[in-house]
This record gives structure tokens, C-alpha cells and sequence, in this order.
């Protein structure tokens, strides 16, 4: 009993280190680099100097990328409990549907993404303020 515990904790504590490497790439896509912090400037300094399009832009990547996250972590739990299951075939069914669920979920802020990005540049371009990001296919 005892090494199943530690077997247990030593998966989880490398499921987590995994995991880091995992949200990683979502972060940087969804704008949340220390860079993006700076240019916001929550304190005020810097807020203040950016265009309301370029703030708007920056929150939505920042909330998709973080809804991301959410639904990453959720995939992975659900599969988890279909991994525990034993046999239990309402647990597999609901581990099944869970996972489902959060990949529709994925697929819509994936969606969304590329249609906040194309709005936001296009509001950009028609304001007079763009920034050659759309030729490079760069988000806002």
C-alpha cells in the first residue's frame, strides 16, 4: 500500500512537471510573456500610453489562452479518472464525455482566437494604426 502512495505521488509530481511543458506554448500564444505584463502595466504607467484596440486585443488573448489552460487541465483529469476507472463503466462513460466536451470547448477558443485576431487587426488597419503585424501573420 504503501509504494502505491508513492508510485502515486511520483506520477503526479511528473504529470505536473510535464504539464508545464504543455501550457508553455499556450502562454506565449496567448500574449502572456513578461513583455505583454510590461506593456500593460497594470500599475497604470504604461496603460495609459497604449491604444484602447491593442489593450482589448492583448485581454482577449490573454482570457482565450487561460480558458486554454483550463480546458487542457480538464482533458488531462478526465483522463486520469478513465485511467482509474477499474472497469467502471459509468466512470469511462463519463471521463469519455468530459473529455469530448473539452475538446468542442478547445476547438470554439481556437475559433474564437482567429476571429478576435482578424476583427482586431482589421480595426487596427481601418484606425490607421497598423502595424504590419497582419503581413507576418503575427497576433495582436
Amino acid at each position: 500500500m504503501k509504494n502505491k502512495k508513492i508510485i502515486t505521488h511520483i506520477l503526479i509530481s511528473l504529470s505536473l512537471f510535464s504539464l508545464f511543458f504543455l501550457i508553455a506554448p499556450f502562454c506565449g500564444a496567448a500574449g502572456a510573456t513578461d513583455k505583454t505584463i510590461a506593456n500593460l502595466d497594470i500599475a497604470g504607467n504604461g496603460l495609459a500610453k497604449a491604444d484602447l484596440v491593442t489593450v482589448i486585443g492583448k485581454l482577449v488573448s490573454f482570457v482565450l489562452g487561460f480558458l486554454s489552460i483550463i480546458l487542457i487541465l480538464l482533458i488531462l483529469w478526465a483522463g486520469w479518472n478513465w485511467m482509474t476507472a477499474m472497469d467502471d463503466e459509468d466512470k469511462i462513460k463519463k471521463a469519455k464525455a468530459t473529455i469530448s466536451a473539452a475538446v468542442i470547448g478547445i476547438v470554439i477558443i481556437m475559433s474564437s482566437y482567429i476571429i478576435a485576431t482578424f476583427v482586431i487587426n482589421n480595426i487596427k488597419a481601418n484606425l490607421g494604426q497598423n502595424t504590419g503585424k497582419e503581413a507576418t501573420g503575427q497576433t495582436p
